[in-house]
């Protein structure tokens, strides 16, 4: 099994995500790891990511945020996804969000899972087919292409 499917599964993706700012979006998105069975402490966790300063990166238009937190209110990498509407966004946040909660423990999981969202979000047409993706599941299909390119 894939990295990302282990620590992403498709009822962790919220395609029709909205939200006034980007405090609220990590909201949203972390809220989705309130029951993961991975985490052992999710108010522990939700401070963690909180505590960190997430910053978006990528080019205009294509922009995107992994916020995570390292913690042992985790067993193992978890993560959750939101893309955010067109339509329903505050001005300035990027489309593609993304949350991590990491063991405290160092992993080169969440190395390789991060990479594998860049190369996704970066390739030539990568960027346009996270946002048009139909499902979550198709959304973490193309994720997990990217995770096996090198």
């Amino acid at each position: 099994m894939s990295i990302l499917r282990a620590a992403l599964p498709p009822h962790r993706i919220q395609l029709g995500l909205r939200a006034a700012s980007l405090e609220e979006a990590i909201e949203r998105i972390l809220e989705s790891l309130r029951d993961a069975p991975e985490v052992r402490d999710f108010p522990g966790l939700a401070k963690a990511v909180r505590q960190r300063n997430a910053t978006v990166t990528g080019s205009p238009g294509r922009e995107i945020l992994v916020s995570h937190g390292r913690t042992e209110c985790v067993d193992r990498l978890v993560l959750s996804a939101g893309r955010l509407e067109k339509d329903g966004r505050g001005a300035g946040l990027p489309r593609l969000v993304f949350v991590a909660g990491i063991p405290a423990a160092f992993s080169t999981e969440y190395l390789r899972a991060v990479g594998a969202i860049a190369r996704a979000c970066s390739s030539p047409g990568g960027y346009e087919a996270q946002i048009s993706a139909a499902s979550a599941a198709e959304f973490l299909a193309l994720l997990e292409a990217a995770e096996h390119t090198l």
